[in-house]
């Protein structure tokens, strides 16, 4: 079976994508209320019980503002990086989460999806962007980014899709 890719939200409002094989679900970030994270998914004809686990990009509200009531509610992992965990460990709403740690640049397996993390730039502790694959098919996701770098390039090239947002930064632009 093909992943089921489906960007639930996107934008400064709140960032969460679902990826997902016929028996493992995922989401990339939680920046949106578990509330509407449920009812998004279920218009998608995902239920929330085929969700295993959440992996998160980095500590910025719209990315992780969902995580404490989802993961209240429902026993799921949350998949970071350590600098990524010691931002948001400093909020006691974060308190009852399940961390997962993952290193940068090392594959990890959730359920029958291999989750490859690497790193984008951002203004974050450690940002990072995935490249989920099952059965040959490798999509990758990159949030936030402000250019394309070179390892970027390298991690998405042999990915079937793509879905990358990018910030507006005048400065930025006005600097390169």
């Amino acid at each position: 079976m093909a992943l089921k890719v489906c960007v639930l939200a996107s934008g400064s409002s709140g960032n969460c994508t679902y990826i997902g094989s016929e028996t493992t679900g995922l989401l990339l970030d939680a920046g949106i209320s578990a509330r509407e994270i449920g009812r998004r998914l279920s218009a998608i004809g995902v239920a929330l019980d085929h969700i295993v686990g959440i992996c998160v990009s980095h500590e910025h509200a719209d990315h992780t503002s969902g995580l404490p009531v989802l993961c209240r509610h429902h026993a799921w992992p949350v998949y970071v990086n350590s600098a990524t965990m010691e931002a948001l460990t400093g909020d006691p709403n974060m308190a009852a989460i399940s961390w997962r740690v993952f290193t940068n640049g090392s594959a990890f397996q959730i359920g029958d999806l291999t989750v490859e993390p690497f790193s984008v730039p951002h203004d974050a502790m450690d940002p990072v962007g995935f490249v989920v694959s099952h059965n040959g098919i490798q999509v990758g996701v990159a949030t936030d980014v402000g250019m394309a770098t070179t390892l970027m390039r390298e991690r998405l090239r042999k990915c079937r899709v793509l879905v990358v947002e990018s910030n507006h930064d005048e400065k930025l632009l006005e600097n390169s």
